[in-house]
């Protein structure tokens, strides 16, 4: 039989073998989809050298899903993040709805480990981040801690092969086109001609589409507040058919259902902006007798542009850095860290870590560099001076 000091000793050992695990703090972050690879960098930036990550796919900076391990202000810490939409990420905290993350188990290595299988493991997340006032979603209770840390960008942008016409949009055709789901390329362009001729599959003139992200996002929210199409606006945006490098037809989005809520016809649209980025990349003249223009944060316009795609100036002004910071080019919204009021302890400290570092150093364009601000999303562009 073993003595009481021996059964001590054993337990004693066990308890401490036990409390690495036990003692390291899972923090989990939903939303943004645009602000993802800010986002990323921050995360990266706020853990002691010698920590580990892996992703899907083979970007960690656009992964869909993203896991870390290591020592952030002395805390032991895993972050794993789940990325769909900044609107579902404030849904999805406020209203305590669970998101999949990787597990675990995820490989990872000191420099990334890439291609990961989606994660499956279903957790509440504790932090989203997003483009929006909470206000301004349809999910404005219980309010979540507000931590404004930068700003987001966008641009408009055509598909391949679009002429040199189309080259600009401004807040009226914007609401016409997506509240409609198409307009006459003749609209944008001026020309005679593209009143005039007409091109097959529909022997009709020359089109531009409305596509775009579905009602999680906020890269849909920002866009339809600052061009007036309104927030909460019911829209036409049309699903494309794809066959390799062309577009061969298309249809208003077919009815879907997104976080338990019933989107209806015409008014849902893509999970990902990096999937529509890959749509501005495919013909469409012969597919469906047009072109398509849509809505991307800056990162993800940067890839259809790479492809092929057509960056649109809005209300006549190109898109810079500058004219973003002096209030010429006015698509962009602030980007906020939010949390439940409920959250503590490691979990709140690493999270208030990450929204200081994104506000300091992360965000493409710090809120210090602006020289103007807005009250809400889509709001009036004041001086700050």
């Amino acid at each position: 039989m073993k003595s009481l000091k021996t059964i001590l000793l054993a337990s004693f050992l066990a308890v401490a073998c036990a409390l690495p695990a036990s003692a390291q703090t899972v923090v989990r972050i939903t939303g943004s989809t645009a602000f993802r690879s800010a986002t990323h960098t921050a995360i990266t930036n706020i853990f002691a050298a010698g920590f580990t990550f892996g992703y899907t796919g083979a970007s960690a900076s656009g992964a869909s899903q993203q896991i870390y391990t290591g020592t952030v202000s002395g805390n032991s810490v895993i972050i794993k993040t789940s990325w769909s939409g900044a609107v579902g990420g404030v849904q999805t905290v406020a209203r305590n709805i669970n998101v999949n993350f990787l597990p675990n188990s995820t490989p990872q290595s000191t420099g990334g480990t890439s291609g990961a299988t989606v994660g499956a493991e279903s957790a509440l997340p504790d932090v989203c981040m997003t483009d929006n006032y909470q206000s301004s979603t349809i999910f404005p209770t219980p309010a979540l801690v507000d931590q404004v840390v930068g700003v987001v960008l966008f641009k408009w942008v055509a598909s391949i092969g679009a002429p040199a016409g189309l080259a600009n949009i401004n807040p009226q055709q914007a609401q016409a086109l997506f509240g409609n789901g198409d307009l006459a390329l003749a609209l944008f362009t001026g020309l005679s001609s593209d009143r005039t001729t007409l091109i097959p599959p529909n022997n009709d003139v020359a089109r531009v589409f409305a596509t775009g992200r579905d009602p999680d996002s906020g890269t849909r929210l920002t866009t339809f507040a600052e061009s007036g199409v309104g927030v909460n606006s019911q829209v036409v945006q049309y699903e494309p058919t794809i066959s390799g490098s062309a577009v061969t037809g298309h249809a208003p989005w077919h009815p879907i259902t997104v976080n338990g809520i019933p989107v209806p016809l015409g008014n849902g649209g893509y999970s990902s902006g990096g999937t529509l980025a890959t749509t501005m990349t495919k013909t469409t003249l012969a597919g469906i007798g047009g072109y398509y223009v849509s809505y991307l944060s800056t990162s993800d316009a940067a890839t259809a542009i790479a492809g092929g795609a057509k960056e649109l100036t809005y209300n006549g002004i190109p898109f810079s850095l500058t004219a973003v910071q002096e209030g010429q080019y006015t698509f962009w919204g602030y980007e906020h860290l939010m949390y439940r009021s409920t959250y503590t302890g490691v979990g709140k400290t690493v999270a208030d870590i990450l929204a200081q570092r994104i506000l300091n150093f992360d965000s493409p364009v710090l809120l210090s560099a602006m020289k103007v601000s807005r009250p809400t999303d889509g709001g009036l562009v004041t001086p700050n001076y």
